[in-house]
């Protein structure tokens, strides 16, 4: 029997060759399904027995980091298993998709290969930077004995570990630029920001940035964060990437960062040592130490330039002396002396001991407060209004701060305050975070919020509240675009002119409003965390921002309750229940639209009632209670038309008709459907009518009027495409492709199912998966291809299941049962 090295899974024409391959390869190893999850979870990997037994137990190709994880479970070596995970993307196009029926003549046997997208996100190297020669030596020796006589080879994880303000940053830059170029496919990095006084940013966060960095767009990035780890690991398998993680908390925030290729190279810098790394990795840690003395100042001549250190040498090392070493604090020194060139090293030397506070320089257990002093000092040259902005940054609860934030926070105008953010700048008290954008480092946010701090506490928590008047106005602003996608007529003081900036601003403040709902939380004003959260929520819906949404409504919801707010109880319910609705989560929706129903008759909303009413129904339909969700409607949608709140009724119109449709009455569905889109049009609701449109074609299509139902598709697909409705477009192409078969038109069939593919590769929805699915396992039969439309079948069984939606589940068990009676088998589908 070969063993993997030796099969070739290039020459599996299709998914069930493949497959079998697999079996191959396991009988060779001679491992049982128990054994291989053992040794994977040494690996670091993660096959469960059952996962092995369901990808045996089908024919249709298993996801790529599966498939990497199994082929290196089972012996392949780095090269083996970059030829296996090929193959698997070339079979499934990446999507688990098998090739386009043979129906279509001028389909090719493969899609062309990706764009590979090579990152180089490595912060500018420090030109000044000194010393530190055996410790590249060491780091040199690592990669070195990781790459042995094998370039491939298995590389470690190597852990650059002190205190803050040592100069690790700087170092794990040096070296990765240093070695760069012995990882052509690319670098990435990240500062998580372990030990700062806001939250650290979490691993999904940051596999999301990764994940855009190698080539995903947004809509490509799942919202779970086990499957963006599998989409990260698949992404770099048989790729020589190095991965700089900078600033790591603990090894929780690092594991989920971890690539599953041995071919990457991972250096994480710390303030703690990595044990838990190392119970499962190949972790190196190494120490980062003070400077010596001459590279002290050697530093400083670097800085000051050798004419000023040499005038005065003595006083140099005593100044190295006073900063113990530290670089951080021996560059604060130097900028200190460089803006005032008339002040000599001796008297600057003398005001750090006058300062009262050489004790604190001297505790080598906690170096973070030697660098007090050298704050003190550099804050005690600035003006009086820069001070004052230092001091009121400290409350800014964002990662980063752009200018207007800022302006916001200290009550001044953009000119006065870039001013005074440069004069920071210079004194190395805030880094640049991009065109005016700052952000604190570490020691000097501790040192704001825990010396400075104790100041102003009056008026830092005024600003506070500036800052969120500001978020406040800005979100509502940008919502006039976001939440209806149509250019607002003004009439506000603060407006944007196109869709795409309201969008852009939202992006780039997002995280920092998040941040701020948290610290009005902490804050306990609560007004800002209700205001705020219930604004945000659509946006983090729309960009598919699960986690801030669900963290930000479980905050708010938290808050209403502790205050017994039944009316932002009610709110934050729908608002919950809306979240977990998107993320396929019907039964979890239906538990808080039922709170959110039972708040709103208490209160006696009947607005809130009746949203909750057909909200409800909406996700009994996805859990496939379908009298319920009639029920539902037939209570709520007399409230909202005797309210004329338009739009969810002409949603609720929506849901009627895919209740009549699920009953077999076509012809009712499609008058529910043209009730529907009449009235989006009334209220030019675009993803209404696109919607309605699109379910009005496919009842149409299941009457037999093609023509009809035709028309109604491309129409569907016009207003999708406008609205910039993605989903929408995929959807309209695979039931075009699926009228197309029905009047023996393949050209147009291949041409509208692949574009559905092409599109649906830019989503991450196993209900969109699921239907281009269906549709195409329709077109192989009506194409008299059983078993290829078999296969299409099993695929969206597959991502129906995944997405519990009831009725894509029950319409692929149908299709897989037709497909197999049309064999004259009735082989197992699975479950």
């Amino acid at each position: 029997m070969p063993g993997a090295d030796e099969l070739d899974p290039r020459r599996a024409r299709t998914s069930a060759e493949f497959v079998e391959m697999l079996r191959a390869l396991k009988i060779d190893a001679g491992l049982s399904y128990r054994e291989i999850e053992q040794r994977a979870r040494v690996a670091g990997d993660w096959l469960p027995a059952s996962t092995l037994a369901t990808v045996f137990g089908r024919t249709t190709v298993p996801r790529a980091e599966v498939v990497a994880a199994f082929v290196q479970t089972c012996g392949g070596d780095p090269d083996t298993v970059s030829r296996w995970v090929d193959a698997s993307r070339r079979l499934s196009g990446e999507l688990s998709v098998p090739p386009p029926p043979s129906v279509f003549p001028d389909a090719p046997a493969e899609a062309a290969p990706p764009v590979t997208v090579v990152p180089r996100q490595l912060p500018g190297d420090i030109g000044t930077f000194v010393g530190r020669a055996k410790t590249f030596e060491t780091l040199d020796s690592l990669l070195s004995a990781g790459e042995g006589t094998d370039p491939a080879g298995p590389l470690p994880i190597v852990a650059l570990v002190g205190p803050g303000g040592i100069g690790k940053t700087a170092l794990a830059v040096r070296w990765a630029h240093a070695i760069g170029g012995r990882f052509p496919d690319g670098q990435l990095f990240a500062d998580l920001k372990g030990f700062s006084d806001t939250a650290p940013i979490p691993p999904s966060l940051i596999l999301h940035r990764f994940l855009r960095a190698l080539g995903a767009t947004a809509e490509d990035i799942p919202t779970d964060i086990d499957e963006r780890v599998a989409l990260f690991r698949s992404l770099l398998a048989g790729r020589r990437t190095l991965i700089v993680l900078d600033n790591a908390r603990d090894a929780a925030q690092v594991r989920p960062l971890l690539p599953g290729a041995a071919t990457c190279l991972v250096v994480v810098t710390s303030r703690v040592e990595l044990r838990g790394l190392a119970v499962s990795h190949d972790l190196h840690g190494v120490m980062v130490d003070g400077l010596s003395l001459d590279e002290g100042v050697q530093l400083l001549v670097r800085l000051l330039g050798p004419q000023r250190v040499r005038a005065e040498a003595g006083a140099a090392v005593d100044l190295v002396e006073l900063c113990r070493t530290l670089p951080l604090a021996l560059r604060l020194a130097a900028a200190q002396l460089a803006v005032d060139e008339r002040q000599s090293i001796a008297r600057f030397a003398l005001r750090v001991r006058e300062a009262g506070r050489l004790s604190t320089l001297a505790v080598p257990d906690d170096p973070d407060t030697a660098l007090r002093t050298t704050f003190d000092l550099s804050y005690g040259s600035l003006r009086p209004e820069a001070q004052r902005l230092l001091r009121l940054t400290g409350s800014h609860p964002g990662p980063d701060m752009s200018l207007a934030s800022l302006a916001a926070l200290s009550g001044r105008d953009e000119t006065a305050t870039r001013t005074h953010m440069e004069e920071l700048a210079t004194l190395h008290l805030v880094g640049r975070a991009g065109a005016d954008r700052w952000e604190f480092h570490d020691l000097v946010r501790e040192y704001v919020t825990g010396h400075l701090g104790a100041t102003g506490t009056g008026e830092q928590k005024a600003r506070l509240r500036g800052l969120l008047d500001w978020y406040t106005t800005m979100v509502r602003a940008a919502n006039e675009h976001v939440l209806r996608g149509e250019i607002s007529a003004g009439g506000g003081k603060v407006s944007f002119p196109t869709y795409t900036e309201a969008l852009a601003w939202l992006d780039e403040e997002a995280a920092g409003i998040t941040a701020a709902i948290i610290a009005a939380e902490r804050a306990e004003l609560s007004s800002y965390v209700f205001g705020l959260a219930s604004l945000m929520w659509r946006y983090y819906l729309v960009r598919g921002q699960y986690e801030q949404l669900n963290a930000t409504g479980d905050l708010a919801l938290d808050m209403a309750n502790r205050l017994g707010d039944i009316e932002e109880q009610t709110l934050f319910s729908l608002i919950l229940g809306n979240a977990h609705a998107a993320r396929c989560e019907p039964h979890r929706a239906i538990e808080y639209y039922e709170r959110a129903l039972t708040l709103a008759r208490r209160l006696g909303d009947r607005k809130r009632e009746a949203r909750a009413l057909c909200n409800c129904a909406d996700a009994l339909l996805d859990a496939g209670r379908y009298a319920e969700a009639r029920r539902r409607l037939e209570e709520g949608m007399p409230i909202l038309a005797e309210l004329g709140d338009d739009v969810p009724l002409a949603g609720a119109y929506t849901d009627l008709g895919k209740i009549e449709m699920h009953e077999g009455d076509n012809d009712k569905a499609c008058e529910y459907f043209i009730r529907a889109q009449e009235a989006f049009e009334l209220k030019g609701h675009r993803h209404g009518v696109a919607v309605s449109l699109f379910f009005l074609g496919a009842a149409q299509l299941e009457k037999g009027e093609v023509v009809a139902a035709s028309l109604r598709l491309e129409q569907a697909l016009t207003v999708s495409e406008e609205a910039g409705y993605t989903f929408g477009v995929a959807l309209a192409h695979s039931r075009l492709a699926l009228a197309s078969a029905m009047i023996g038109s393949f050209d147009a069939v291949r041409e509208h199912h692949s574009r559905a593919v092409e599109v649906a590769r830019g989503l991450h929805s196993p209900v969109l998966l699921a239907e281009i699915f269906v549709d195409a396992g329709r077109c192989g039969m009506l194409s008299g291809e059983p078993e290829r439309a078999a296969d299409y079948f099993r695929n969206a069984l597959s991502h129906a299941e995944r997405s519990s939606d009831a009725g894509l589940t029950r319409r692929s068990r149908d299709g897989v049962r037709a497909a197999e009676r049309a064999l004259g088998s009735m082989r197992p589908i699975g479950r």
